[in-house]
């Protein structure tokens, strides 16, 4: 009976898990393209880069996350569907630790599985595990970590973790804090711990000196775009989260029996730490992704500190465990039907998993069929979808367009690096006019607001002056009139896609090339996409026959060259 009072819950969480993966497998981050373009890169033995034969770039967030996908791209799977699977993959080893931290932190076996279930239930970690980024990989390492410093049987694999977190997220050196209430625990076996900082240390190193001599950076190039300090946005997430969730109902006993010293033991303490380190980062954080991706990590390491705080609220009483349980069920009930959850800005959207359900509901058989079509084949469309495929959207239609119209080795100069390029095709490369593919339009863009922070500033200094130092004639920092003279003399691009949107603030990069007289006596527009992109190419090669545009409303601005062979 205590083996399957310690199985059977956690086989249940895992059936919920996989179910409610299924039912939700309709979707994929944009960003999740990157990766997949560099991966092939690196499967063809191209190098780290974004486009063909263009210099080493880390557009991505993750170098773990990106190796990973690379290895598949080497194997020849479709990488939607590979990263979709690697990801719920991680979320089920997230699960199974989380499990395993709740036999550490809650006495009651059942009870144990209840932070497993609940993070199953929260529609950001439901979301993210399969939206094709690195999130629930990142997540897992932060669990791991906790883990291994929580477990005592474990402890002398404490910096295992730690060393993969440090190429999982940029910030990953954050969490090195987390360690600190380890560390004060273990201050006493201080000399056993000394060998695994001495490899941390040199790991930290060593990421830094590969960044510095294959990138010439210090840092990931998605910093260049997303340094914002976001107090003011990160409180207001976090708010959200707190109460549009109705977290804070589940964390009122913790906040009961929180002020007690005995409460906190060493897995509980070290569990906190860590969560203290996910909030912290999240607070100073201007994110941008619907359903908060960064806080996911903090969501199964609040769950194990508000079950552990319902078990020690219920323990004075006769009915403890039909208490702790019966808190448990409504917790994940309170989860379950929830039907709308906060997203960025202070939106709030439909619960994903809510609304599968229901739409699973009404026709399961269908539904099933769909999802199951959508496996064998990403692009396929169903009664679940309007545009077709998985994650298919406007940018998807706009790199159809680009791909049926331009042939291999076009340069296009556009804004959105995701799912364009993608499916524009890899055999075209792309010039990136907001920087986050590219290193100087990035450090154009990174110039514009630090203006008024000293760290910053100060940063961009030092890293300047040293990559100057090792690389003669390394640009940094970037004025516009050398990001223009990047553009139009650099990449020399042969079709450049400008939307109206961007194009109406002045420090855009689009915005200033209207303004240049080059760009003016090169280009003229041939398109418009949906009355939103002007479509601009070189003046005299008039654009050919327009290939159909699936529902991109296109219209020719110049007239077509004449048939092969007419007058």
């Amino acid at each position: 009976m205590g083996r399957a009072a310690g199985t059977v819950p956690l086989a249940a969480v895992g059936c919920v898990y996989l179910g409610l993966c299924f039912l939700i497998f309709d979707s994929v981050e944009e960003d999740a393209f990157i990766y997949f373009r560099i991966a092939s890169h690196l499967a063809d033995g191209r190098g780290f880069v974004f486009n063909r034969a263009g210099p080493p770039v880390e557009a991505s967030s993750s170098l773990l996350w990106q190796g990973l996908l690379a290895g598949l791209a080497w194997l020849r799977l479709d990488l939607v569907i590979a990263a979709k699977t690697a990801g719920v993959a991680c979320g089920a080893l997230l699960l199974g630790v989380v499990h395993r931290l709740g036999r550490l932190l809650v006495s009651d076996p059942w009870a144990a599985a209840a932070p497993a279930l609940l993070t199953a239930l929260s529609a950001p970690f439901a979301a993210w595990v399969q939206l094709g980024l690195e999130t629930p990989l990142h997540a897992l390492l932060v669990l791991c970590a906790a883990w291994l410093c929580a477990e005592p049987k474990l402890v002398r694999f404490w910096w295992v973790p730690p060393t993969l977190l440090l190429g999982s997220r940029p910030e990953g050196f954050l969490y090195l804090a987390g360690l600190l209430p380890f560390f004060a625990i273990e201050r006493r076996r201080w000399r056993e711990l000394l060998p695994g900082v001495g490899i941390l240390a040199a790991a930290c190193l060593a990421l830094l000196l590969f960044r510095f001599l294959y990138f010439r950076d210090f840092v990931p190039q998605p910093f260049y775009l997303k340094f914002d300090h976001g107090y003011a946005v990160g409180t207001r997430n976090l708010r959200s989260v707190f109460l549009g969730m109705h977290l804070y109902l589940l964390a009122l006993p913790l906040l009961w029996v929180g002020w007690r010293r005995s409460f906190w033991s060493r897995p509980r303490l070290v569990v906190a730490s860590f969560l203290v380190v996910v909030l912290a980062w999240n607070y100073d954080l201007h994110d941008g992704k619907h359903f908060f991706r960064h806080f996911v990590p903090a969501l199964p390491l609040f769950y194990l500190l508000c079950v552990a705080g319902f078990e020690r609220a219920a323990a004075p009483t006769r009915l403890r465990r039909p208490l702790l349980l019966g808190a448990c069920a409504l917790a994940a009930l309170l989860l379950g039907v929830q039907a709308r959850v906060p997203s960025r800005w202070g939106w709030v959207l439909p619960n994903p998993i809510h609304a599968a359900v229901g739409t699973f509901l009404k026709s399961p058989g269908r539904y099933a069929g769909a999802v199951l079509r959508k496996i064998a084949d990403p692009n396929a469309t169903t009664f679940l979808d309007s545009d077709g495929g998985i994650g298919h959207n406007w940018q998807v239609r706009v790199g159809e367009f680009l791909g049926r119209n331009y042939p291999p080795g076009t340069v296009i100069a556009y804004d959105q690096m995701g799912q364009t390029p993608w499916y524009a095709g890899v055999d075209r490369d792309f010039v990136d006019l907001l920087g986050l593919t590219d290193r100087t339009i990035g450090y154009y863009a990174f110039g514009l607001g630090i203006a008024n922070d000293p760290l910053l500033v100060l940063y961009d200094r030092v890293a300047a002056a040293l990559t100057r130092w090792a690389y003669p004639g390394h640009l940094r920092p970037v004025s516009a009139a050398q990001a223009l003279d990047h553009v139009l003399d650099g990449a020399n691009p042969d079709v450049v896609l400008l939307n109206r949107n961007f194009t109406r603030v002045p420090t855009y990069l689009g915005a200033l090339l209207l303004g240049d007289a080059r760009f003016a006596a090169r280009y003229e527009r041939h398109y418009v996409i949906g009355e939103v992109i002007d479509v601009y190419g070189r003046k005299g090669a008039a654009p050919g026959e327009l290939a159909p545009a699936r529902g991109l409303g296109v219209r020719r601005t110049a007239p077509a060259a004449s048939p092969r062979g007419a007058p």
